[in-house]
This record gives C-alpha cells, structure tokens and sequence, in this order.
C-alpha cells in the first residue's frame, strides 16, 4: 500500500497577509496555493469520486453535499479528504480562527473549542460554566465537500447567524477555461450607488422571487474566480452577500466548504 501524502496548509498570519484581502463592501480574502501540490492533485481525485450526499438543495439551486465533523469522522475510512478535514477539527486551526475571525464577533466569554458537538463532554463543560455563572462561548467545526453540476447554483445569502468563520475551498479537476473560471467562482456583492444595501444578519438562500428584487438593486463587488487550489474567504455581517451563479456547464464544480459555527 502506497504511503499517504503529507498534508501542510498554507495559513497567512493574518488575513490583510493573504494573496487578496479587502474591507469593501465587507472583509473578503482569497489564499492561493492553500495546500501542497502533491496532497491537492490526492484530494481531487478522492472528492471527484464521491457520489454520497446528505443533504440537496433541491428547491434552491440544487446544490449537494456531505458533512464530516467531530460527531461522525471516527466513521470514516482514511483518505485524502478525512485527512483534510483532520486538519481543520483540530485545536491548531482552531487558533488561528480565534486569532484571525473572533475579534470581528461580540463574544459571550472565554472561546472554548467543541470537537464533537454531541459529546457528553461538551454537555457537561456547558452545564459547569452555566453553574458557575462563567461567561464562555462554544465554536464547532464541520467541513463539506460540494457538487454543483449543469443548471446548479447557489443564490444570494449571508449565511446562518451562528456562522463565524466560511472557506470556500475550489477543487477544479482538470484545466478549465477563464470563462468558466470566472462563472464557477463564488459572487460578492455590494449595493449600486446610491441605494442602500440589503442589511440581514440571519439570511439563508432566497428564492427565486427574492434573488430578482435583490439583483436589481445591488451590482457584483468582486468574483472569486474558481482555480485549482484558491481558498475564498470572507468575514461575516449583515450585508456579507454571496452566491454562487447558475453552472453553464456540462461540469460538476467540486468544492469542500470548512464552517465554524458558535454553538
């Protein structure tokens, strides 16, 4: 049996240090080479190859996708994409999140991290500091590889209130062209001049009803263009609008989505 690849994640040190970052219309960030070469070209072929999925948006632009957290990788065989998802359960990309997202958050107290969110440990810490009257928070982490095949996509939204932390990770299988480059990345958007924007922090995917209203009176602020190996970020609010455009394509735009959610 062939040795597994080696994971090593780039992180910048702070988010102003990565390949792109911008504060307007809110904080969005891009990382480029996000993960060796070797483990990436591993990566794709494993989450190319997956057809399970717990969950489709059928009724919302169809996206599919399947969850690994703490609660259920124990489960998992190895293979590149538990290894990669590994990394991001653990305390490490934890303190970096802490570092780099949690000041841009009001915080209930001391940051605890939960790896398994329905663990009898964590039940019984979030008991303790109730008893006790200290102040603390609880952050989850739970990672999702994506398929968005011919007519999928993904419409406006801020996200769940509860998000802190979003990472779009692209996982382009073979060479594809700028265009599609440019029609697979995930939308930005700010409001046009003079009106103003759409202010919602709790905002799932509107529908189709909802997405036209808001189209017409917000323009594009930036495309993150979908590249083998680019990692698209962004800082969550009230106006932290994104989405994801129809696929033109007879393509399947294959990415895995890193959350940490405060419980």
């Amino acid at each position: 049996m062939q040795n597994p690849v080696n994971l090593d994640v780039n992180l910048p040190v702070s988010l102003e240090e990565a390949d792109f970052f911008t504060k307007d219309p809110f904080v969005i960030f891009e990382i480029e080479n996000f993960v060796n070469e070797d483990f990436y070209d591993e990566l794709v072929k494993d989450v190319k190859s997956r057809q399970e999925f717990d969950r489709v948006f059928k009724a919302k632009g169809n996206k599919k996708k399947f969850s690994l957290g703490g609660h259920n990788i124990e489960q998992a065989e190895d293979t590149p994409f538990t290894n990669f998802v590994r990394f991001f359960l653990s305390q490490r990309f934890f303190d970096w999140f802490a570092k780099t997202h949690l000041p841009h958050f009001k915080s209930d107290g001391e940051p605890h991290y939960v790896y398994n969110k329905n663990s009898d440990d964590f039940k019984k810490l979030k008991q303790e500091k109730k008893d006790a009257g200290v102040a603390a928070s609880f952050y989850n982490t739970e990672v999702h590889y994506s398929s968005i095949e011919e007519g999928g996509f993904i419409p406006p939204h801020t996200d769940a209130p509860k998000k802190r932390l979003s990472l779009v990770y692209y996982l382009p299988s073979d060479p594809v062209s700028k265009e599609m480059e440019e029609n697979l990345g995930t939308v930005f958007y700010k409001s046009k001049p003079k009106m103003e924007p759409w202010r919602r922090f709790k905002s799932g995917l509107i529908d189709k009803k909802e997405t036209k209203a808001f189209l017409a009176e917000h323009d594009v602020a930036r495309t993150t263009t979908f590249q083998r190996n680019k990692v698209a970020g962004f800082i969550k609010s009230d106006v932290s609008w994104h989405a994801v455009s129809p696929n033109q394509y007879d393509y399947d735009r294959r990415a895995i989505v890193i959350n940490i959610v405060e419980m």
